[in-house]
């Protein structure tokens, strides 16, 4: 007992000793994680800062950040653990069959087997792929979100446009769940590959190469945090700063509170504008409400210009959509043929497609119509399709 209690005292020492470089290494990436974090997220709205090299609101939103990032993993769990019991069971059961087809021999040549296709090149390519996709595809995406608050509508990708104007914070919680997993991911293919032999020339480059791009990939996570997550709802201001009132129809939102400046947001039926006012003049902050500006900028008032392809449809398209189909009533009978064509008559010129056709007779089974082009009269017959739309067929000429 006195061993094990002199043991503990003397790692105990030796960790105090190190204290100041734990402290310094864990300081410095607090800050670089607030740092990346911060820095993309005022981009992101389009903002100027006063923020000096070292302050101490990046080290805070480093902490934020770590703070968020150990929140995803019981999400990260809860998602992997179905599908990883599934798997589990899935290969229990295939040994098991493979060990009573041909005995515990065969069992373990199929285990040697499976062991020796996972070599260090496999898994290093393996892990390659998949941090060039999730870089590329994914994680980078985000940069093209820049000055939203002042952009008059939100650039593509339209599934992250979607993700950046989702009502709760669930949809983007996954979202950073899954790019959390990536890295997971991403991270122990690079130590499998490095843990397991042999290591040739080749199986070491890869891995490298490979411990890089999770590198990046760890380092594009507080980009993503910083422009998807941090701060989407602001207050909403009475006035600004008690230094300048708001005219009819207008609205504020604080925006940044720096050492030697405040910005607001101002929107009035001129537009939108951002307002940086000394912090010497002002006087006070008045906050009336809270909004997630992005919802209510681009969606919830209407300001939302994004641009909808309808394709062909006559609609939205600039020409003239031709003849449209002319509602038909059911025949009843042949006494009132000479009533059903006035009927069509009628129901075309509402429709403006005949223009100033003068009338429509009773020819055979069909009527005439004279259209705008003038051409000569035509038997038509008039007959409905199975939605009830009118088509015009050509019959053959009367003797």
């Amino acid at each position: 007992m006195t061993d094990a209690v002199e043991a503990l005292a003397e790692k105990v020492k030796a960790l105090a000793g190190g204290w100041p470089s734990y402290a310094a290494l864990g300081g410095f990436i607090l800050y670089l994680l607030g740092y990346l974090s911060l820095r993309f997220h005022l981009t992101s709205l389009g903002i100027g800062t006063d923020l000096t090299v070292l302050d101490e609101r990046y080290v805070f939103t480093g902490a934020k950040f770590l703070v968020y990032l150990g929140a995803t993993i019981p999400i990260i769990a809860l998602l992997a653990l179905p599908p990883a019991g599934l798997a589990y069971l899935t290969a229990r059961l295939w040994s098991w069959a493979a060990r009573g087809r041909s005995g515990a021999a065969a069992g373990g040549r199929w285990r040697r087997a499976g062991n020796g296709r996972a070599t260090p090149t496999l898994l290093a390519l393996a892990g390659i792929v998949l941090s060039v996709v999730l870089i590329q595809f994914v994680m980078r995406q985000c940069f093209v979100f820049a000055n939203l608050l002042l952009a008059p509508r939100l650039p593509e990708p339209i599934w992250l446009r979607s993700l950046l104007l989702a009502e709760g914070d669930g949809p983007r919680a996954l979202y950073f769940s899954g790019l959390v997993a990536g890295c997971a991911a991403a991270a122990g293919l690079c130590w499998a590959a490095r843990a397991r032999a042999p290591q040739t020339p080749r199986a070491r480059a890869l891995t490298a190469a490979l411990a890089v791009l999770a590198g990046i990939q760890f380092l594009l996570l507080p980009v993503n945090y910083g422009v998807l997550i941090i701060d989407k709802v602001l207050p909403r201001v009475a006035d600004l700063g008690g230094v300048e009132a708001l005219r009819e129809g207008q609205e504020a939102w604080l925006v940044w509170e720096g050492k030697d400046g405040v910005t607001y947001l101002v929107r009035g039926p001129e537009g939108r504008r951002l307002v940086t006012l000394p912090q010497r003049e002002v006087k006070r902050t008045q906050i009336i409400g809270y909004d997630a500006i992005l919802r209510r900028i681009f969606l919830e008032d209407g300001e939302n210009t994004t641009e909808i392809d309808h394709g062909n449809d006559p609609l939205f398209c600039g020409f003239d959509p031709g003849p449209q189909p002319l509602p038909i009533r059911p025949r009843a009978g042949a006494e009132e043929a000479s009533e059903e064509a006035d009927f069509l008559g009628a129901a075309a010129q509402s429709h403006g497609h005949l223009g100033h056709a003068e009338h429509s007779e009773r020819a055979g089974g069909g009527f005439l119509r004279r259209d705008l082009d003038r051409r000569p009269r035509t038997p038509l017959r008039a007959a409905g399709d199975a939605r009830g739309r009118l088509s015009l067929a050509r019959l053959p000429a009367r003797r």
